[in-house]
C-alpha cells in the first residue's frame, strides 16, 4: 500500500460516500501524510504495525488503538485530518495485519534447522502479500469508517 491506496483510493471512496471534493482531498492527504512523515518525535510506529505484545491478550492491535483514538477525536472536533489518520491505521491493519510480527520485519530469508528439519522464513513484502481480497475488505471498511464519521457529525449538529 502506498499513495495509490492511502491517497487516491481514499479520495475516491470519500467522494462515493458523500464527502465534498475539498473534504475528500483533506481526508486523503492526511491519510497519506502518515507514510511520508520523517521518523522522529511525531512518528508513531504503531500506526503502521502492531507493536503491542499485550494485543496477544487483549486482542486489539496498536493499529486499531490508533484508529479508535483518532476517530473519536475526529468526531468530537469535526476534524477531517484526524479522520484521515484514523483511516490510515485501519488500512494498515488490513494491509499488514500482524504479519510483521509485532513490529519486526523479517531480515531473512533465514534458514535454520529444528530437530533436523530445515526451516526457512522469508522477508515480509507488503506489496506481494497484499491480495485483491484485502483491497475489497479495505474499501468496505474504509467506507464504513467514513460513514460512521458522517453519521456521528450529523447527529452532533442536530443537538
Amino acid at each position: 500500500m502506498n499513495k495509490t491506496v492511502h491517497y487516491f483510493k481514499t479520495y475516491d471512496w470519500a467522494k462515493e460516500v458523500g464527502f465534498s471534493d475539498e473534504d475528500a482531498k483533506k481526508i486523503a492527504f492526511s491519510n497519506w501524510q502518515i507514510d511520508i512523515r520523517k521518523p522522529g518525535k511525531r512518528y508513531e510506529r504503531g500506526r503502521h504495525l502492531n507493536t503491542n505484545l499485550l494485543s496477544l491478550l487483549n486482542g486489539k492491535p496498536t493499529q486499531l488503538w490508533y484508529m479508535t483514538y483518532e476517530l473519536s477525536k475526529a468526531i468530537r472536533e469535526s476534524n477531517l485530518e484526524c479522520l484521515g489518520r484514523s483511516i490510515h491505521s485501519l488500512q494498515d491493519w488490513i494491509g499488514h495485519g500482524n504479519w510483521p510480527m509485532y513490529g519486526f520485519h523479517w531480515k531473512g530469508p533465514w534458514r535454520f534447522k529444528i530437530f533436523g528439519q530445515k526451516i526457512a522464513l522469508r522477508k515480509y513484502d507488503p506489496d506481494s502479500d497484499f491480495s485483491e481480497g484485502r483491497l475489497e475488505k479495505l474499501e468496505l471498511l474504509t467506507k464504513d469508517l467514513l460513514n460512521i464519521y458522517l453519521e456521528a457529525t450529523r447527529n452532533q449538529s442536530k443537538t
